[in-house]
């Protein structure tokens, strides 16, 4: 069970890929490059260094959504040079490890679950 101490460390993440981008996959493309520097830790999610992380460029995959055809989008890279840890940012519209986008998964499950939609 995680203690109230856990909760009051925003700044300490686990896992290598966090969601960030309030915004659609169109408006994302137009900025993605304006939160670079913004987004940039100041601390390793894996050794606790205590130094901001280098950028580490992009890398590119694939979402699927309702509105726009399958595109290709790129993923911003950072890298703690202190134990060669890389962390992806995922914008708020992926699902880390899946293609299709968030709201497509979610009007999925409103079809199955609300409406009674089989997936067969």
């Amino acid at each position: 069970m995680p203690s109230p101490q856990d909760h009051a460390k925003p700044n300490k993440i686990t896992c290598n890929q966090h969601t960030i981008f309030k915004t659609d996959i169109q408006g994302y493309l137009k900025k993605y490059m304006e939160f670079f520097e913004i987004l940039r830790l100041l601390e390793c999610p894996a050794c606790g260094r205590k130094h901001p992380l280098w950028g580490h460029g992009v890398y590119s995959r694939n979402v699927c959504d309702l509105l726009i055809l399958p595109v290709l989008i790129p993923i911003l890279r950072y890298y703690c040079p202190g134990c060669g840890h890389t962390v992806s940012f995922l914008p708020s519209f992926c699902v880390p490890r899946k293609q299709y986008s968030a709201g497509v998964i979610s009007i999925c499950f409103q079809l199955v679950f609300v409406c009674g939609v089989s997936i067969r």
